[in-house]
C-alpha cells in the first residue's frame, strides 16, 4: 500500500467529513428554526417529521431523529457548538441529544469527539440516564461521599468488544495518572520498546498494580 497515498486520501476525507458536519449542523438548524416558528405548519403535513421529509427525501425514520436532536439544541449549547464547528457527526450528536441530561452537556460532548458513535451508545445507554424531547429540570448527580459531580470514570465495551474508557479527574489526581502513565512508557521505552505507545504504558501500569497483589485468587478475581 502506498502510504504517502493513504495520507493524503485520509487527510481528504477528513476534510469532506468536516465540511458535511457543518452542513448537518446547519440542517438542524434550520429544523429548530421551523419549530420555534411553527414555519413547518402547512396544509396536509400532518408534523415536523412530516415536513422535513417532504422538503429533503429523508426516511421518516432519519427525519425523526433530526427533528429529536433538534429539539434539544438550546439545552446542550456546548454540544452544539462542536457540531456546527464540525467537530461531531450527526450521529455523534443524535446520540448525545437521545441521552444526554443538559447538566452533563460539556463532559458528554467531549467524551462524544474521542468516541465512535458505537462506543457512544454503549456508554451513554449505561451511564446517563434517557431523557425525552422535553425533559425536566434534574437535580446534580449525587456522588458518594460529597465529591466533585463532574469527576468520573467511564469503561464499557462495545458491541465489537472494544473497550471504552472516559474519564475527567480534578488536576492533581489528573497529574498523578499522567506521570505513572509516562513513567511505564520511558521504562518501556528503555528495556527497549522503541515503539511503545501510551496505551500500552497504561497497559503496563495496570500489569503492575495487579503484579503487587499478593492473593493469587483476589488477582485472578
Amino acid at each position: 500500500m502506498d502510504e504517502v497515498a493513504a495520507i493524503r486520501l485520509q487527510t481528504r476525507m477528513a476534510d469532506l467529513c468536516g465540511h458535511l458536519n457543518v452542513l448537518h449542523a446547519q440542517l438542524v438548524q434550520t429544523v429548530v428554526e421551523a419549530i420555534d416558528g411553527d414555519v413547518w405548519m402547512q396544509p396536509g403535513l400532518k408534523s415536523v417529521e412530516h415536513w422535513l421529509a417532504w422538503q429533503t427525501g429523508l426516511s421518516p425514520a432519519h427525519a425523526k431523529q433530526l427533528v429529536d436532536t433538534a429539539r434539544r439544541a438550546s439545552e446542550l449549547p456546548v454540544t452544539f457548538a462542536a457540531f456546527a464547528d464540525g467537530e461531531l457527526s450527526v450521529d455523534q450528536v443524535a446520540v448525545v441529544a437521545k441521552h444526554t441530561p443538559a447538566h452533563n452537556d460539556a463532559e458528554v460532548c467531549q467524551l462524544a469527539k474521542s468516541a465512535t458513535v458505537n462506543q457512544l451508545r454503549t456508554v451513554m445507554s449505561r451511564y446517563v440516564h434517557t431523557v425525552g424531547p422535553h425533559p425536566e429540570p434534574e437535580p446534580d448527580p449525587v456522588v458518594p461521599g460529597g465529591g466533585d459531580p463532574r469527576s468520573y470514570l467511564w469503561t464499557g465495551f462495545d458491541e465489537h468488544s472494544r473497550f471504552a474508557m472516559h474519564l475527567n479527574a480534578p488536576a492533581d489526581q489528573g497529574a498523578i495518572i499522567s506521570q505513572a502513565i509516562a513513567e511505564a512508557r520511558d521504562a518501556l521505552f528503555l528495556a527497549g520498546r522503541t515503539d511503545v505507545t501510551f496505551l500500552e504504558a497504561l497497559v503496563e501500569v495496570c500489569n503492575r498494580s495487579l503484579s503487587s497483589i499478593a492473593s493469587k485468587s483476589r488477582r485472578d478475581r
